[in-house]
Parts: C-alpha cells; sequence; structure tokens
C-alpha cells in the first residue's frame, strides 16, 4: 500500500488484466524481484489469478490462459 503525501492513498485499480501460461511461475518471479503481488487465487470453473501493483500503487492483475 502506498500512501500519498497527504496521507490519503495512492494509485488506482486500473482495471488492465495481463494473460501469462503459468500464473503460479509469474507470481513467484514477480515477488522475487520485489514486486508488491498477491497470492494466486483459485475458485472452481475460474482461471488462476492474481493481484499485482506498480510503484505507484496501481492495481492490474495476471490471469492464467490455458
Amino acid at each position: 500500500m502506498i500512501v500519498a503525501a497527504s496521507g490519503g492513498l495512492s494509485g488506482v485499480e486500473t482495471g488492465i488484466r495481463f494473460t501469462a501460461a503459468d500464473a503460479d511461475a509469474v507470481d513467484a518471479a514477480m515477488r522475487a524481484s520485489g514486486v508488491d503481488a498477491d497470492d494466486v487465487l483459485r475458485w472452481p470453473g475460474v482461471p488462476p489469478m492474481f493481484a499485482f501493483r506498480d510503484p505507484d500503487g496501481n492495481g492490474m492483475e495476471i490471469v492464467e490462459q490455458r
């Protein structure tokens, strides 16, 4: 979470989604590189996915494409 000088949160949920062949591998690589990334989420009938944030706090998602 990024806090702006005004005390409010910085960044927005962008609605941008990227696809990857292996969400777990991308999540692990991003975390190893220091990216603020969440755990991979799984629900029945839905592709694995996770959210991450850029250095300004803008949120995006990676969705596994099978």
